[in-house]
């Protein structure tokens, strides 16, 4: 995604910005949660999870999930 965040993702937080994050994870798990409220009402929640089984020798599975409430 060419650069699209100024620092370094590393874990879950990275599935919304360069997947490719997750591979540089030390734990076995890892989680990310976020809520944004921004103007006229607008609430953004994220949520995203990250395992590394086998110390990442076997790759990396990640799952997320975005909800955006517009009333």
């Amino acid at each position: 995604m060419a650069d699209a965040v100024t620092s370094r993702q590393i874990g879950s937080s990275s599935l919304f910005f360069n997947p490719a994050g997750m591979s540089a994870m030390e734990g076995l798990f890892d989680f990310t949660a976020s809520n944004n409220q921004w103007i006229a009402d607008i609430r953004h929640y994220t949520v995203g999870v990250a395992v590394s089984p086998f110390k990442g020798e076997y790759g990396v599975l990640g799952f997320s999930m975005q909800y955006v409430d517009l009333r």
